[in-house]
């Protein structure tokens, strides 16, 4: 059987705050980066960097693991990451895309990480560049009829409520879920 494509990984986020080193948590991406390499040569593995949190010593073990994963992705041709730094603005995260814990994703971040993920890994599962949700891949074989190909946001106004009273960039300093996937690397 031939390898897959791609492999995705969306992990380290409970081994940052486990192990609380991030020596420790580069070495067990050094570890799954080598192990999976060895099985899968020919697949292209894609880990999701580690998600920004509201906590300080949290943050920087963050930081430095995704550090060493940007390192890796530009020395490899066989390892990608998914930059999820669109979560958070000017190192704090965006409450909007969190739960009240602060650490697990709301169902709008969901959406935003969903996008990230898209982004990186569509290109190399063949699928084209992914421009935004619910966007088509340029190469996209689906036929859309024109009335749904240009279907357009509702004015502000015919948005339901819920859309209306979502902090974005003009209330609180917080963005919107639109605003971070546009923002995404």
């Amino acid at each position: 059987m031939p390898d897959p494509k791609v492999i995705f990984f969306h992990v380290g986020t409970n081994d940052a705050r486990d192990l609380k080193d991030s020596a420790a948590v580069s070495e067990g991406f050094r570890n799954l980066i080598n192990s999976s390499h060895n099985k899968f040569p020919h697949s292209s593995l894609v880990f999701s960097s580690i998600l920004p949190r509201d906590n300080h010593d949290l943050q920087t073990i963050g930081d430095n693991v995704n550090s060493y994963l940007q390192v890796v992705a530009e020395e490899t041709s066989y390892v990608h990451l998914a930059n999820n730094t669109n979560l958070s603005q000017k190192g704090v995260i965006n409450k909007s895309l969190y739960n009240s814990d602060g650490y697990h994703l709301n169902r709008y971040g969901i959406r935003v990480l969903a996008s990230n993920i898209k982004k990186t890994v569509n290109p190399l599962m063949g699928l084209g560049q992914y421009t935004g949700r619910g966007a088509r891949p340029e190469n996209s074989s689906r036929n859309l009829t024109p009335a749904i190909a240009s279907r357009k946001a509702p004015p502000a106004d015919k948005r339901p409520k819920q859309m209306i009273d979502r902090p974005n960039g003009n209330q609180n300093g917080r963005m919107s879920y639109r605003e971070a996937v546009l923002q995404s690397p």
